[in-house]
Formats: structure tokens, C-alpha cells, sequence
């Protein structure tokens, strides 16, 4: 199977030290997964169950079973076409150009014991999906390759009424917006996105950056740009142009791996950003909505170009929705 994780992602888990020759290699763990449900519909949860199991004669200090790197869970998300994408988190900060990943609470994990943990993943593309979790959280000092449980399946319907696309309704005090998403292009992103939009998470936030005939970007939790959800994503970089109504997630300057809850909806073209930001959507339903919030009244800010609204544009919520 494909690894999609950046390999400094991969170097970075919670114990440095080299790891011991195969011989010396007592403790055995073993990772199991299990879906609960073998059959949902497009934009539904896939309910998983995880068990880490250890043969070990010792007590094992391990990462909990939650999604996020360098030291948790990744998942592996294989289509009926063969294509394999990634969803995952990474859990730390950058300090100048280096990402530094968060040490996660650790347990004592007991010989013979287990330890369980549970995942909710969204349903974004129709079909037959194999899915394989993957947990980096055991010291490499006893476990030096990462853990992978063998693939569940699970089959994902069409919506109710024949529905085969995920979007998302942007609302916000000029009225909706409804964007088609692209799972093909940036599946992590899209995933995020709509989980982040489930949980309310972009309930009563603001667009805070607002530049006419370039952008409106928001989702910010602190409202100025500065906050982020508590991890980033890997970027995913693909062939959608930035263009007027495409959507894209916004970054920390030049750290490529930053994006994490701010998103831009392009009220222009800007070519300089193909393949250098993550697009993941393109603006189906509410153009003049967007050429409302982008004729917002702007004053200074720290851009060469004044940004900042002199009014309240507010994003009073991201919903799923479903489109044919």
C-alpha cells in the first residue's frame, strides 16, 4: 500500500532512538479494525472500532487511538477505481521551518491488555471502500515499523434521492453560497473540511480578509487570521486553477503544510496560487453573494492592500449538503 505521509512525519514518533535488531524484538502488538456499519449513504459517518492489542511481558508506554500524527492514528481510504487516499492529522508546530510534533498523553499498556478506541470517518465518495488504519503511537525502541490493521469494507450508497457529490453551503449574513466539492483532488481536505462543518465548528465566525477581485477568506476561530483548529494537513496540490468561485485553504506564508481550518473563495484569477494551495471545491450556487461579501468596505491592515472589513461580514455556518 501506498505511504502518502511525509516521511519527516514519519521519523518524528515518540521515541528517536534507533531501533533494536529483529532478534531483540520481544513485545508484539496487534492492531484490529472494525466498521460498525457495512452500509452507509454519501455524507453519513463510518462508525470504526480499535483495538491494540499487546503480547508484550512488559508494560508499553503508547499514544491513545485518535486520529493524527506523528503519533496516532492515519487511515488509508482504497476506492473501487484502486485509487488510495489519505486522512489524517498533524498534531504539533512549526518553529522556522521545522515541524515539531506534539507528545501526546502516553499509557501504560500492560502485557496481554488492550486498549480501544473508536473513529468516525464522513462518507464522501460513492462505492465500495476498503479502509485501513494505521497507528504510529508505539515507541520505535519495541515497535519499529508502524501498525496496520487489516482493511474493513464498507459500501457507500448514493443519497436518498440519487445524490453521488458532496458540496457544502456556505451561509453568511449576504445570503448562501453552495460549493461542489472534489474528493479526486484533495480527499484529506475535503474531509476535514466537511468534519470541521458537522461539528459546528464555523458556526457564528467571520470573513476576515476581504480583497475585490482577488478573495474573501474566513473560518478563522480567532476572527484575524492568527488561529487554527489545533492541527494541520499535509498539502494537496492539484490541477484546479484559481479562479473565480474556486475554493481553497488558506496556509501559515511559505510552511506548505499548514492549511487547517481557513479557507479562501477566489473572487478572481490568480494564477500565482495554482499549485501552490490546496483548491479543493468550485462555487456552484450564489455568485452574487460573493460579489457582495467581496464589496464589503475595507480599511488598512497588514496586506499592501487594505483587507480588513470596516463591517462584520459574518460566516454564520458551514453545512453538508448533497448534490447530483
Amino acid at each position: 500500500m501506498r505511504r502518502l505521509l511525509p516521511a519527516a512525519v514519519l521519523l518524528a514518533l515518540l521515541a528517536a532512538s534507533p531501533a533494536p535488531a529483529a532478534s531483540a524484538l520481544a513485545p508484539k502488538f496487534l492492531l484490529k479494525a472494525k466498521a460498525l456499519k457495512e452500509e452507509v449513504r454519501l455524507g453519513e459517518s463510518i462508525p470504526l472500532e480499535l483495538a491494540l492489542h499487546s503480547a508484550s511481558a512488559k508494560a508499553v508506554a503508547v499514544a491513545p487511538l485518535e486520529l493524527g500524527s506523528p503519533a496516532g492514528l492515519v487511515f488509508y481510504v482504497k476506492t473501487g477505481t484502486g485509487a488510495t487516499y489519505q486522512v489524517s492529522k498533524l498534531r504539533g508546530k512549526y518553529s522556522g521551518a521545522e515541524f515539531k510534533g506534539d507528545v501526546l498523553p502516553l499509557t501504560q499498556l500492560k502485557g496481554g491488555a488492550k486498549m480501544e478506541g473508536k473513529a468516525d470517518l464522513l462518507a464522501i465518495l460513492p462505492g465500495k471502500l476498503e479502509i485501513t488504519a494505521v497507528f504510529l503511537g508505539v515507541n520505535r525502541a519495541v515497535q519499529p515499523e508502524p501498525l496496520e490493521a487489516k482493511p474493513v469494507t464498507v459500501t457507500v450508497l448514493p443519497g436518498k434521492d440519487g445524490e453521488t457529490r458532496v458540496g457544502a453551503r456556505i451561509r453568511t449574513v449576504k445570503g448562501n453560497m453552495t460549493v461542489a466539492l472534489e474528493p479526486t483532488k484533495a480527499y484529506n481536505t475535503v474531509h476535514n473540511f466537511l468534519t470541521l462543518a458537522r461539528d459546528g465548528y464555523f458556526t457564528k465566525r467571520t470573513f476576515h480578509r476581504i480583497m475585490k477581485d482577488f478573495m474573501i477568506q474566513g473560518g478563522c476561530p480567532r476572527g484575524d487570521g492568527s488561529g487554527d483548529p489545533g492541527w494541520f494537513l499535509p498539502a494537496e496540490f492539484n490541477d484546479i486553477r484559481h479562479e473565480k468561485g474556486v475554493i481553497s485553504m488558506a496556509r501559515r506564508g511559505d510552511h506548505v503544510n499548514t492549511a487547517g481550518c481557513q479557507f479562501f473563495v477566489m473572487h478572481g484569477t490568480a494564477k500565482q496560487l495554482d499549485g501552490n494551495y490546496t483548491a479543493f471545491g468550485r462555487l456552484v450556487e450564489g455568485t452574487e453573494v460573493l460579489d457582495a461579501l467581496a464589496n464589503v468596505p475595507v480599511q488598512r491592515s497588514s496586506d499592501p492592500t487594505p483587507s480588513d472589513p470596516v463591517i462584520d461580514p459574518s460566516l454564520d455556518g458551514v453545512d453538508l449538503v448533497l448534490l447530483k
